[in-house]
């Protein structure tokens, strides 16, 4: 079964910065997709995570607000991380649900 397949939530485009919080530390990143259980961000520096670590995304907004995720690496290919999370808190199911309902009207 290919990671399409397996993938429940649809995943949107959506351009943006953000932290990703592992074992290692914290990594700058950009996200390039976001779903309400996913996201596929880009590192910016080397790195030596793997799939199953666990991880928390801090994903900037644009109002100074951020949206937590929690959850672990789901797939890893060169610099692009793949994360099978989910909102931290009630009020960034919202903030994470606001994104992606802006993405579906602007399209």
């Amino acid at each position: 079964m290919s990671s399409t397949e397996r993938r429940i939530s649809e995943r949107v485009v959506h351009r943006g910065y953000g932290t990703l919080e592992c074992k290692s530390g914290s990594e700058s990143v950009h996200l390039v997709n976001i779903s309400a259980k996913g996201a596929l961000v880009a590192l910016l520096n080397d790195h030596e995570l793997k799939c199953g670590d666990t991880a928390t995304l801090h994903i900037d907004l644009d109002d100074e607000r951020t949206a937590v995720m929690n959850g672990k690496i789901a797939h890893v290919k060169n610099h692009f991380i793949g994360l099978h999370c989910a909102p931290e808190t009630e009020n960034d199911e919202t903030l994470i649900q606001e994104i992606i309902n802006e993405i579906h009207q602007l399209s």
